[in-house]
């Protein structure tokens, strides 16, 4: 565990009443046992954040949201697609925080825009899967989608609200991820958390892109994962729709960013999927 995150564990754990602590920990204990008796190899702990989308609706005051009105600012408006030309829903928007335990500044905000009218692959597209950096301006070969990571500070303009999701307000809670190799899938690296989450180790099933580099040399971290679709309100319909993220269907969704924040688009969504891997046999 990187001592960012040791930290952040140590803190939840001392919060914890004495009996409580013992018995977490002794949970821990016995699913490192569990593991390797299953076949998997038991790596390390580490710290993160769920991100859980409530009930209650975003106001515009709001800047931890799915749809609502986004904060941007005047280079970094919301964007339109490249292919009809029209503004992009926003799919989510949140501060990071110094808790998060990621490698972006404290007060930067993270906004994911999307077309829901076209379809569209995410940024594997752009490079080879043995590719160790990324092509200069990768950016600049989405289309239905887009990224910002606002430095601190500069997220100061209310765009038009999003007309397509019904505005909801973002939660996050902290819990600790059991992070996992499978030798089966040639030492996949896994992480037991829940579905949507901030921070953490990324779950790397088929190819492993932790050592992709940025155009500037920085590396690419992660910022958040999602697995599977997100149940979302849209406007004009009474019941949550399942839709998957970005409007691209793919079991886990991973965005990186550069650790050097050297250009707000300088971020990335890499797809991966578990259908190789067997509950019945780990």
């Amino acid at each position: 565990m990187n001592p960012e995150a040791q930290a952040a564990f140590e803190r939840m754990v001392a919060k914890m009443p004495l009996e409580k602590r013992v018995q977490y920990l002794s949970q821990i204990e016995q699913i490192e046992k569990d593991f390797k008796e299953d076949g998997v190899q038991f790596d390390h702990t580490d710290s993160a954040h769920a991100i859980v989308i409530s009930n209650e609706e975003a106001t515009a005051v709001d800047r931890d949201t799915v749809g609502g009105v986004p904060y941007v600012c005047d280079k970094w408006p919301v964007p339109k697609c490249k292919i009809c030309g029209q503004a992009m829903a926003l799919n989510l928007q949140f501060d990071i925080r110094e808790c998060f335990n990621v490698p972006f500044a404290e007060g930067s905000h993270f906004l994911a825009f999307s077309c829901f009218a076209h379809h569209g692959d995410l940024d594997n597209n752009l490079f080879k899967d043995n590719t160790k950096q990324l092509p200069l301006n990768f950016w600049d070969a989405r289309k239905n989608h887009e990224f910002y990571l606002l430095p601190p500070g500069s997220s100061y303009r209310r765009g038009a609200e999003d007309t397509f999701f019904r505005p909801r307000l973002l939660y996050f809670y902290e819990f600790t991820e059991f992070v996992y190799t499978l030798r089966s899938l040639e030492n996949a690296l896994a992480a037991e958390s829940p579905e949507r989450k901030v921070g953490g180790t990324p779950s790397w099933w088929n190819t492993n892109y932790s050592e992709l580099l940025c155009p500037c040399g920085g590396r690419m971290k992660l910022l958040f994962q999602i697995r599977d679709d997100w149940d979302f309100h849209i406007h004009g319909e009474r019941e949550f729709v399942a839709l998957p993220f970005l409007n691209t269907k793919h079991e886990i969704t991973i965005v990186l960013g550069c650790e050097r924040q050297c250009d707000p688009r300088a971020m990335i969504a890499v797809h991966d999927f578990m259908d190789e891997y067997d509950d019945e046999e780990v």
